[in-house]
Protein backbone atom coordinates (compact mmCIF):
# COMPACT_ATOMS: atom_id res chain seq x y z
CA UNK A 1 0.00 0.00 0.00
CA UNK A 2 1.61 3.67 -0.95
CA UNK A 3 1.67 6.05 1.35
CA UNK A 4 1.02 9.46 0.91
CA UNK A 5 3.93 10.75 2.20
CA UNK A 6 6.45 8.06 0.75
CA UNK A 7 5.42 9.72 -3.00
CA UNK A 8 8.14 11.58 -4.72
CA UNK A 9 7.61 15.42 -3.96
CA UNK A 10 6.78 15.99 -8.11
CA UNK A 11 3.36 13.97 -7.42
CA UNK A 12 3.20 14.92 -3.67
CA UNK A 13 2.78 18.56 -5.35
CA UNK A 14 0.33 17.39 -8.29
CA UNK A 15 -2.02 15.75 -5.64
CA UNK A 16 -1.87 18.93 -3.10
CA UNK A 17 -2.33 20.96 -6.35
CA UNK A 18 -6.08 19.75 -5.98
CA UNK A 19 -7.08 20.28 -2.83
CA UNK A 20 -9.89 22.59 -1.98
CA UNK A 21 -8.12 25.89 -0.69
CA UNK A 22 -10.38 25.85 2.64
CA UNK A 23 -8.59 22.81 3.47
CA UNK A 24 -4.94 23.02 2.15
CA UNK A 25 -4.41 24.95 6.23
CA UNK A 26 -5.88 22.68 8.13
CA UNK A 27 -4.23 19.87 5.83
CA UNK A 28 -0.52 21.09 6.78
CA UNK A 29 -1.27 20.97 10.85
CA UNK A 30 -2.20 17.16 10.52
CA UNK A 31 1.34 16.11 10.95
CA UNK A 32 5.08 17.33 11.05
CA UNK A 33 5.64 16.13 7.93
CA UNK A 34 2.77 17.54 5.57
CA UNK A 35 3.36 21.00 7.69
CA UNK A 36 7.38 21.03 7.12
CA UNK A 37 6.56 20.33 2.96
CA UNK A 38 3.50 22.91 2.93
CA UNK A 39 4.02 26.06 4.64
CA UNK A 40 7.28 26.80 2.82
CA UNK A 41 5.84 25.61 -0.49
CA UNK A 42 5.43 28.98 -2.62
CA UNK A 43 4.47 27.09 -5.59
CA UNK A 44 2.08 25.01 -3.57
CA UNK A 45 0.08 28.22 -2.49
CA UNK A 46 0.86 29.91 -5.78
CA UNK A 47 -0.87 26.82 -7.70
CA UNK A 48 -3.62 26.56 -5.29
CA UNK A 49 -4.47 30.03 -5.06
CA UNK A 50 -4.65 30.72 -9.11
CA UNK A 51 -6.89 27.40 -9.58
CA UNK A 52 -9.42 28.85 -7.32
CA UNK A 53 -9.47 32.78 -7.44
CA UNK A 54 -8.10 35.33 -10.35
CA UNK A 55 -4.41 36.30 -10.62
CA UNK A 56 -3.72 39.71 -8.67
CA UNK A 57 -4.04 42.19 -11.51
CA UNK A 58 -2.90 45.34 -8.69
CA UNK A 59 0.07 44.65 -8.06
CA UNK A 60 2.80 47.04 -9.12
CA UNK A 61 5.06 45.69 -12.01
CA UNK A 62 7.47 42.97 -11.54
CA UNK A 63 6.35 42.18 -7.53
CA UNK A 64 4.42 39.25 -6.35
CA UNK A 65 2.47 38.36 -3.38
CA UNK A 66 2.73 36.57 -0.09
CA UNK A 67 0.61 33.53 -1.81
CA UNK A 68 0.04 31.93 1.43
CA UNK A 69 -0.97 34.69 3.07
CA UNK A 70 -3.21 36.04 -0.05
CA UNK A 71 -5.04 32.32 -0.29
CA UNK A 72 -5.54 32.56 3.78
CA UNK A 73 -6.87 35.75 3.93
CA UNK A 74 -9.22 35.13 1.09
CA UNK A 75 -10.10 31.64 2.80
CA UNK A 76 -10.75 33.35 6.44
CA UNK A 77 -12.98 35.77 4.58
CA UNK A 78 -15.32 33.45 3.00
CA UNK A 79 -15.46 31.21 5.93
CA UNK A 80 -16.94 34.45 8.18
CA UNK A 81 -19.25 35.12 5.13
CA UNK A 82 -20.42 32.12 4.61
CA UNK A 83 -21.35 31.65 8.35
CA UNK A 84 -24.06 32.21 10.47
CA UNK A 85 -22.56 34.14 13.23
CA UNK A 86 -23.83 37.58 13.03
CA UNK A 87 -21.66 38.35 15.51
CA UNK A 88 -18.32 36.80 14.31
CA UNK A 89 -19.03 38.74 11.45
CA UNK A 90 -19.43 42.22 12.74
CA UNK A 91 -16.70 41.52 15.05
CA UNK A 92 -14.41 40.91 11.50
CA UNK A 93 -15.53 43.73 9.89
CA UNK A 94 -12.74 45.05 9.19
CA UNK A 95 -10.55 42.27 8.03
CA UNK A 96 -13.61 41.34 5.99
CA UNK A 97 -13.93 44.65 4.31
CA UNK A 98 -10.00 45.20 3.65
CA UNK A 99 -10.04 41.73 1.73
CA UNK A 100 -13.45 41.94 -0.13
CA UNK A 101 -12.10 45.13 -1.75
CA UNK A 102 -8.91 43.79 -2.48
CA UNK A 103 -10.42 40.66 -4.14
CA UNK A 104 -12.62 42.81 -6.07
CA UNK A 105 -10.12 45.33 -7.25
CA UNK A 106 -7.57 43.09 -8.19
CA UNK A 107 -9.89 40.59 -10.56
CA UNK A 108 -9.79 39.60 -13.86
CA UNK A 109 -10.37 42.88 -16.00
CA UNK A 110 -13.20 40.54 -17.93
CA UNK A 111 -15.85 40.09 -15.34
CA UNK A 112 -17.59 37.60 -17.25
CA UNK A 113 -14.02 35.61 -17.03
CA UNK A 114 -13.40 36.46 -13.55
CA UNK A 115 -13.31 33.81 -10.59
CA UNK A 116 -13.03 36.70 -7.65
CA UNK A 117 -16.12 38.17 -8.78
CA UNK A 118 -18.30 35.39 -9.39
CA UNK A 119 -17.78 34.28 -5.60
CA UNK A 120 -18.58 37.61 -4.54
CA UNK A 121 -21.73 37.35 -6.19
CA UNK A 122 -22.40 34.60 -4.48
CA UNK A 123 -21.20 35.65 -1.01
CA UNK A 124 -22.84 39.00 -1.00
CA UNK A 125 -26.52 37.33 -2.36
CA UNK A 126 -26.32 36.49 1.35
CA UNK A 127 -28.47 39.36 2.48
CA UNK A 128 -26.82 39.43 6.31
CA UNK A 129 -23.66 40.27 4.66
CA UNK A 130 -25.36 43.07 2.88
CA UNK A 131 -26.64 44.23 5.81
CA UNK A 132 -23.62 44.18 7.72
CA UNK A 133 -20.47 44.73 5.33
CA UNK A 134 -22.76 47.18 2.61
CA UNK A 135 -24.87 48.92 4.71
CA UNK A 136 -22.56 50.23 7.46
CA UNK A 137 -21.69 53.85 6.40
CA UNK A 138 -23.42 56.97 8.17
CA UNK A 139 -25.70 57.10 5.57
CA UNK A 140 -27.56 54.05 6.77
CA UNK A 141 -27.65 56.06 10.62
CA UNK A 142 -31.41 56.91 9.52
CA UNK A 143 -31.86 55.02 6.32
CA UNK A 144 -30.78 51.77 7.14
CA UNK A 145 -33.49 49.18 8.23
CA UNK A 146 -33.15 47.33 12.10
CA UNK A 147 -30.60 45.49 11.04
CA UNK A 148 -28.13 47.84 9.30
CA UNK A 149 -26.53 50.34 11.04
CA UNK A 150 -23.09 52.64 11.14
CA UNK A 151 -19.79 51.54 12.39
CA UNK A 152 -18.20 53.35 15.31
CA UNK A 153 -15.15 54.74 13.08
CA UNK A 154 -15.20 56.96 10.00
CA UNK A 155 -12.35 54.79 8.86
CA UNK A 156 -14.84 51.83 8.86
CA UNK A 157 -18.00 53.92 7.52
CA UNK A 158 -15.51 54.70 4.52
CA UNK A 159 -14.84 50.85 3.82
CA UNK A 160 -18.31 50.04 3.86
CA UNK A 161 -19.00 52.69 1.20
CA UNK A 162 -16.63 51.96 -0.22
CA UNK A 163 -17.36 48.01 -0.83
CA UNK A 164 -20.86 49.44 -1.46
CA UNK A 165 -20.09 51.30 -4.46
CA UNK A 166 -18.20 48.52 -6.13
CA UNK A 167 -20.91 46.22 -5.11
CA UNK A 168 -23.63 48.71 -6.64
CA UNK A 169 -27.22 49.01 -6.84
CA UNK A 170 -28.68 45.56 -7.69
CA UNK A 171 -32.50 45.42 -7.35
CA UNK A 172 -33.84 44.92 -3.90
CA UNK A 173 -36.31 42.50 -2.37
CA UNK A 174 -39.69 43.74 -2.84
CA UNK A 175 -40.08 43.18 1.29
CA UNK A 176 -37.60 46.00 1.43
CA UNK A 177 -38.48 48.70 -1.20
CA UNK A 178 -39.71 51.40 1.42
CA UNK A 179 -36.83 51.13 3.77
CA UNK A 180 -34.76 51.61 -0.34
CA UNK A 181 -36.88 54.21 -0.75
CA UNK A 182 -36.25 55.68 2.62
CA UNK A 183 -32.24 55.54 2.08
CA UNK A 184 -32.69 57.36 -0.75
CA UNK A 185 -34.17 60.09 0.42
CA UNK A 186 -31.55 60.18 2.86
CA UNK A 187 -28.65 60.17 -0.23
CA UNK A 188 -30.88 62.46 -1.76
CA UNK A 189 -30.39 64.94 1.13
CA UNK A 190 -26.45 64.81 1.30
CA UNK A 191 -25.85 64.66 -2.47
CA UNK A 192 -27.85 68.20 -2.25
CA UNK A 193 -26.39 69.40 0.72
CA UNK A 194 -23.92 72.96 -0.26
CA UNK A 195 -22.32 72.23 2.84
CA UNK A 196 -20.42 69.83 1.13
CA UNK A 197 -18.88 71.53 -1.71
CA UNK A 198 -16.25 73.46 -0.33
CA UNK A 199 -12.62 74.40 -1.78
CA UNK A 200 -11.37 71.77 0.33
CA UNK A 201 -13.23 69.02 -1.28
CA UNK A 202 -12.82 70.65 -4.54
CA UNK A 203 -16.65 70.43 -4.70
CA UNK A 204 -16.51 67.07 -5.49
CA UNK A 205 -16.62 63.40 -3.64
CA UNK A 206 -13.41 64.11 -1.98
CA UNK A 207 -12.60 64.58 1.65
CA UNK A 208 -13.15 68.06 3.38
CA UNK A 209 -9.51 68.26 4.31
CA UNK A 210 -7.86 69.33 0.69
CA UNK A 211 -6.06 65.44 0.83
CA UNK A 212 -8.21 65.02 -2.13
CA UNK A 213 -8.97 61.56 -0.77
CA UNK A 214 -11.91 60.18 -2.24
CA UNK A 215 -14.97 60.50 0.17
CA UNK A 216 -16.69 57.00 -0.19
CA UNK A 217 -19.47 58.04 1.51
CA UNK A 218 -20.56 60.72 -0.72
CA UNK A 219 -19.97 58.39 -3.73
CA UNK A 220 -22.30 56.31 -2.35
CA UNK A 221 -24.65 58.66 -1.94
CA UNK A 222 -24.43 59.75 -5.88
CA UNK A 223 -24.57 56.56 -7.01
CA UNK A 224 -27.90 55.94 -4.54
CA UNK A 225 -29.65 58.72 -5.96
CA UNK A 226 -28.79 58.67 -9.60
CA UNK A 227 -29.53 55.08 -10.02
CA UNK A 228 -32.75 55.29 -8.13
CA UNK A 229 -33.39 58.37 -10.88
CA UNK A 230 -32.04 55.94 -13.90
CA UNK A 231 -34.26 53.41 -12.44
CA UNK A 232 -37.39 55.32 -12.62
CA UNK A 233 -36.70 57.08 -15.77
CA UNK A 234 -36.41 53.69 -17.44
CA UNK A 235 -39.51 52.12 -15.88
CA UNK A 236 -42.04 55.49 -17.40
CA UNK A 237 -41.35 54.35 -20.67
CA UNK A 238 -39.50 52.78 -23.88
CA UNK A 239 -36.08 54.72 -22.63
CA UNK A 240 -33.05 52.48 -23.84
CA UNK A 241 -31.25 55.46 -23.40
CA UNK A 242 -30.81 53.98 -19.80
CA UNK A 243 -31.11 50.75 -20.33
CA UNK A 244 -27.34 49.63 -20.45
CA UNK A 245 -26.52 51.76 -17.03
CA UNK A 246 -23.82 50.55 -15.24
CA UNK A 247 -24.44 49.78 -11.59
CA UNK A 248 -27.31 46.78 -11.49
CA UNK A 249 -24.46 43.90 -11.11
CA UNK A 250 -22.98 42.73 -8.12
CA UNK A 251 -19.45 44.29 -8.25
CA UNK A 252 -19.21 43.83 -12.02
CA UNK A 253 -16.86 46.74 -14.32
CA UNK A 254 -14.99 47.30 -10.70
CA UNK A 255 -11.49 46.30 -11.65
CA UNK A 256 -9.14 48.44 -13.72
CA UNK A 257 -8.88 48.33 -17.48
CA UNK A 258 -12.30 46.59 -17.67
CA UNK A 259 -13.69 48.06 -20.20
CA UNK A 260 -14.59 47.30 -23.59
CA UNK A 261 -15.07 49.09 -26.83
CA UNK A 262 -18.72 48.17 -28.44
CA UNK A 263 -19.53 49.06 -31.98
CA UNK A 264 -22.33 52.23 -31.84
CA UNK A 265 -25.22 50.05 -33.83
CA UNK A 266 -27.73 52.28 -33.02
CA UNK A 267 -26.21 54.57 -35.49
CA UNK A 268 -27.05 53.96 -38.83
CA UNK A 269 -24.72 56.60 -40.75
CA UNK A 270 -21.61 56.18 -41.85
CA UNK A 271 -19.39 56.54 -38.49
CA UNK A 272 -15.61 58.24 -38.44
CA UNK A 273 -13.55 55.76 -36.49
CA UNK A 274 -11.52 58.11 -34.60
CA UNK A 275 -9.35 55.31 -32.44
CA UNK A 276 -9.28 51.98 -30.96
CA UNK A 277 -6.85 51.12 -27.73
CA UNK A 278 -4.59 48.86 -26.61
CA UNK A 279 -6.98 46.11 -24.67
CA UNK A 280 -4.52 47.66 -21.11
CA UNK A 281 -1.24 50.18 -21.47
CA UNK A 282 1.69 48.22 -20.56
CA UNK A 283 3.85 49.42 -18.30
CA UNK A 284 6.41 50.01 -20.72
CA UNK A 285 4.19 52.71 -22.32
CA UNK A 286 3.82 55.42 -18.93
CA UNK A 287 6.83 57.34 -19.67
CA UNK A 288 6.10 57.77 -23.20
CA UNK A 289 3.98 60.97 -22.51
CA UNK A 290 7.75 63.20 -23.21
CA UNK A 291 8.08 62.01 -27.46
CA UNK A 292 6.21 63.75 -28.80
CA UNK A 293 5.98 62.24 -32.05
CA UNK A 294 3.32 59.43 -30.54
CA UNK A 295 -0.13 59.45 -31.35
CA UNK A 296 -1.55 60.89 -28.22
CA UNK A 297 -3.87 58.09 -28.30
CA UNK A 298 -1.20 55.45 -27.79
CA UNK A 299 0.06 57.39 -25.13
CA UNK A 300 -3.56 58.20 -23.32
CA UNK A 301 -3.64 55.91 -20.66
CA UNK A 302 -6.84 56.24 -19.50
CA UNK A 303 -8.78 55.49 -22.86
CA UNK A 304 -10.88 59.26 -23.35
CA UNK A 305 -10.91 59.02 -27.22
CA UNK A 306 -14.65 58.00 -27.45
CA UNK A 307 -17.97 58.08 -27.07
CA UNK A 308 -19.37 58.41 -23.67
CA UNK A 309 -22.60 58.48 -21.91
CA UNK A 310 -23.23 61.02 -19.33
CA UNK A 311 -26.43 61.19 -17.00
CA UNK A 312 -26.91 64.74 -14.94
CA UNK A 313 -29.40 65.35 -12.32
CA UNK A 314 -30.76 68.15 -10.36
CA UNK A 315 -33.08 69.92 -8.34
CA UNK A 316 -35.66 72.95 -9.21
CA UNK A 317 -33.21 75.84 -8.38
CA UNK A 318 -36.14 77.01 -6.14
CA UNK A 319 -36.33 73.77 -3.91
CA UNK A 320 -32.43 73.78 -3.89
CA UNK A 321 -31.89 76.88 -2.04
CA UNK A 322 -34.81 76.68 0.11
CA UNK A 323 -33.58 73.25 1.14
CA UNK A 324 -30.22 75.08 1.90
CA UNK A 325 -30.95 78.56 3.35
CA UNK A 326 -34.38 79.10 3.98
CA UNK A 327 -35.75 75.76 6.21
CA UNK A 328 -34.55 75.64 9.73
CA UNK A 329 -31.40 74.74 9.12
CA UNK A 330 -29.52 71.52 10.74
CA UNK A 331 -26.30 71.74 13.20
CA UNK A 332 -23.41 71.66 11.52
CA UNK A 333 -22.20 68.26 12.19
CA UNK A 334 -26.04 67.41 11.55
CA UNK A 335 -27.00 65.95 8.25
CA UNK A 336 -29.97 67.51 6.72
CA UNK A 337 -33.67 65.95 6.58
CA UNK A 338 -34.65 63.30 4.09
CA UNK A 339 -36.01 64.96 0.94
CA UNK A 340 -38.57 64.09 -0.95
CA UNK A 341 -38.30 67.11 -3.68
CA UNK A 342 -38.77 65.74 -7.26
CA UNK A 343 -35.62 65.74 -9.42
CA UNK A 344 -35.33 66.17 -13.03
CA UNK A 345 -32.85 63.94 -15.10
CA UNK A 346 -30.71 64.24 -18.32
CA UNK A 347 -28.74 61.42 -20.56
CA UNK A 348 -26.44 62.74 -22.46
CA UNK A 349 -23.88 61.89 -25.00
CA UNK A 350 -20.33 62.65 -25.26
CA UNK A 351 -17.82 62.67 -27.97
CA UNK A 352 -14.31 63.15 -26.47
CA UNK A 353 -10.38 63.27 -28.50
CA UNK A 354 -7.44 63.85 -26.39
CA UNK A 355 -5.71 67.63 -27.17
CA UNK A 356 -2.26 67.04 -25.30
CA UNK A 357 -0.92 64.89 -22.43
CA UNK A 358 1.83 66.16 -19.71
CA UNK A 359 3.77 64.88 -16.84
CA UNK A 360 2.36 64.81 -13.57
CA UNK A 361 2.32 67.93 -11.58
CA UNK A 362 3.59 68.61 -8.20
CA UNK A 363 0.51 67.57 -6.24
CA UNK A 364 -0.65 64.43 -8.38
CA UNK A 365 -0.27 60.71 -8.29
CA UNK A 366 2.75 60.05 -10.00
CA UNK A 367 2.00 56.32 -11.73
CA UNK A 368 0.15 58.58 -14.96
CA UNK A 369 0.41 61.64 -16.78
CA UNK A 370 -1.98 64.15 -16.73
CA UNK A 371 -4.52 63.85 -20.23
CA UNK A 372 -6.12 66.84 -21.22
CA UNK A 373 -9.49 66.18 -23.83
CA UNK A 374 -11.81 68.14 -25.58
CA UNK A 375 -15.39 66.97 -27.57
CA UNK A 376 -18.88 67.69 -27.41
CA UNK A 377 -21.78 66.72 -25.78
CA UNK A 378 -25.54 66.33 -26.98
CA UNK A 379 -29.12 65.36 -25.32
CA UNK A 380 -30.15 61.91 -25.74
CA UNK A 381 -33.85 62.92 -25.65
CA UNK A 382 -34.04 66.04 -26.61
CA UNK A 383 -32.48 66.71 -29.90
CA UNK A 384 -35.04 69.33 -31.02
CA UNK A 385 -33.17 71.69 -27.66
CA UNK A 386 -31.49 74.09 -29.23
CA UNK A 387 -29.61 74.45 -25.95
CA UNK A 388 -28.70 71.02 -26.24
CA UNK A 389 -25.40 71.16 -27.34
CA UNK A 390 -22.03 72.29 -25.47
CA UNK A 391 -18.54 71.88 -26.02
CA UNK A 392 -16.71 70.11 -23.55
CA UNK A 393 -12.69 70.27 -22.21
CA UNK A 394 -11.14 69.10 -19.05
CA UNK A 395 -8.63 66.73 -17.95
CA UNK A 396 -7.94 63.21 -16.41
CA UNK A 397 -4.90 62.95 -13.72
CA UNK A 398 -4.06 60.08 -10.67
CA UNK A 399 -4.92 61.64 -7.07
CA UNK A 400 -1.93 60.87 -4.48
CA UNK A 401 -4.17 58.36 -3.23
CA UNK A 402 -3.84 56.82 -6.41
CA UNK A 403 -7.26 57.32 -7.62
CA UNK A 404 -8.78 58.62 -11.08
CA UNK A 405 -9.68 61.92 -11.08
CA UNK A 406 -11.76 63.62 -13.81
CA UNK A 407 -12.41 66.96 -14.40
CA UNK A 408 -14.59 68.78 -17.03
CA UNK A 409 -15.95 72.07 -17.91
CA UNK A 410 -18.93 72.90 -20.53
CA UNK A 411 -18.67 75.90 -22.85
CA UNK A 412 -21.38 77.84 -24.15
CA UNK A 413 -20.12 80.54 -26.91
CA UNK A 414 -16.34 79.99 -25.81
CA UNK A 415 -17.32 80.76 -22.16
CA UNK A 416 -17.06 77.99 -19.33
CA UNK A 417 -20.14 77.79 -16.82
CA UNK A 418 -20.37 74.12 -15.63
CA UNK A 419 -17.61 72.35 -13.85
CA UNK A 420 -17.82 68.34 -12.64
CA UNK A 421 -15.53 66.56 -10.56
CA UNK A 422 -15.30 62.71 -10.13
CA UNK A 423 -13.58 59.77 -9.72
CA UNK A 424 -13.29 56.85 -11.62
CA UNK A 425 -14.92 53.70 -9.63
CA UNK A 426 -12.68 50.53 -9.36
CA UNK A 427 -9.20 52.52 -11.11
CA UNK A 428 -8.17 53.52 -14.06
CA UNK A 429 -10.18 52.23 -17.43
CA UNK A 430 -12.86 50.81 -15.23
CA UNK A 431 -16.03 49.68 -17.17
CA UNK A 432 -17.86 50.91 -13.48
CA UNK A 433 -16.99 54.96 -14.89
CA UNK A 434 -17.14 58.03 -13.07
CA UNK A 435 -19.00 59.09 -10.05
CA UNK A 436 -19.12 62.82 -9.34
CA UNK A 437 -20.79 66.17 -8.89
CA UNK A 438 -21.42 69.15 -11.47
CA UNK A 439 -21.62 72.41 -10.12
CA UNK A 440 -21.25 76.61 -11.17
CA UNK A 441 -17.70 77.06 -12.64
CA UNK A 442 -16.82 79.90 -10.08
CA UNK A 443 -18.22 77.74 -7.11
CA UNK A 444 -20.91 79.92 -6.39
CA UNK A 445 -22.12 78.90 -2.62
CA UNK A 446 -25.60 79.45 -3.51
CA UNK A 447 -25.23 76.81 -6.31
CA UNK A 448 -26.58 75.25 -8.21
CA UNK A 449 -24.81 71.75 -8.05
CA UNK A 450 -25.74 68.05 -8.12
CA UNK A 451 -24.65 64.68 -8.81
CA UNK A 452 -23.07 63.42 -11.88
CA UNK A 453 -22.05 59.85 -14.02
CA UNK A 454 -20.44 59.62 -17.00
CA UNK A 455 -19.27 56.12 -18.50
CA UNK A 456 -17.49 54.95 -21.80
CA UNK A 457 -19.60 52.87 -24.63
CA UNK A 458 -17.22 52.91 -27.54
CA UNK A 459 -13.97 53.94 -28.98
CA UNK A 460 -15.69 55.02 -32.06
CA UNK A 461 -17.17 59.01 -32.69
CA UNK A 462 -19.91 59.68 -34.72
CA UNK A 463 -19.25 62.65 -36.59
CA UNK A 464 -22.28 65.23 -36.23
CA UNK A 465 -23.72 68.39 -37.65
CA UNK A 466 -23.35 71.11 -35.26
CA UNK A 467 -25.81 72.42 -33.57
CA UNK A 468 -26.53 75.59 -32.15
CA UNK A 469 -25.01 76.87 -28.82
CA UNK A 470 -27.32 77.85 -26.10
CA UNK A 471 -26.08 81.38 -24.40
CA UNK A 472 -24.75 80.93 -21.05
CA UNK A 473 -27.25 82.98 -19.23
CA UNK A 474 -29.93 81.69 -21.03
CA UNK A 475 -29.25 78.54 -19.68
CA UNK A 476 -28.64 80.24 -16.01
CA UNK A 477 -31.25 81.64 -16.17
CA UNK A 478 -34.06 78.33 -16.75
CA UNK A 479 -31.69 76.89 -14.10
CA UNK A 480 -32.61 79.27 -11.95
CA UNK A 481 -36.39 80.14 -13.08
CA UNK A 482 -38.09 76.74 -14.48
CA UNK A 483 -39.56 73.86 -12.49
CA UNK A 484 -37.75 70.83 -13.78
CA UNK A 485 -38.89 67.81 -14.94
CA UNK A 486 -37.45 65.27 -17.48
CA UNK A 487 -39.50 66.87 -20.70
CA UNK A 488 -38.27 70.41 -19.58
CA UNK A 489 -36.78 72.67 -22.64
CA UNK A 490 -33.74 73.22 -20.45
CA UNK A 491 -29.83 72.32 -21.91
CA UNK A 492 -29.68 68.71 -21.72
CA UNK A 493 -25.91 70.25 -20.67
CA UNK A 494 -26.61 70.69 -17.62
CA UNK A 495 -25.25 67.88 -17.17
CA UNK A 496 -22.48 70.60 -18.20
CA UNK A 497 -22.34 70.39 -14.83
CA UNK A 498 -18.96 69.87 -15.81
Amino acid sequence: MVVLLDLSAELLQYILLEVNPLDLASLSRTCYALNHYINPNKLLWKGVFLRAYDCPTNLPEGTQPDWGALLRSYVSMEKILDSDDISMKRANFKSVAETSLNRVLSSHRKSAMSRNLASMDRLFSIQENVDIFISASSLFKDGGSASQWPRNSEEERQLSAKLHVLFGVPEVPRSRALQQAELHAHAKARVYDLRQYTDKTAWGPFVNDGSMRVDWEKAEAIMLDLAHNLEKFTSHACNHFASNFIWPSRFQGCSANSYESKPLHEYPEPRAVIGHFLPSTPPDIAPLYHEPALPLDIIDPYGVTGTWRRVVCFLDYTDLYRINFEMEQPAADAPRPPLDEQEAIRLIRINLRVTRVEPPGEHDGKDYPVVHFNGRSRSMHTHWDPNATSRIRGSVRQTPEGEIRWTSFSLFHGEERWRSEGIQVGGIRSSRGILGTWFDKDYEEAGPAGPTAFWKTSDDIIEEKRQPQAAAGSWHHAHHTAHYSSDDDDDDDDDNSD
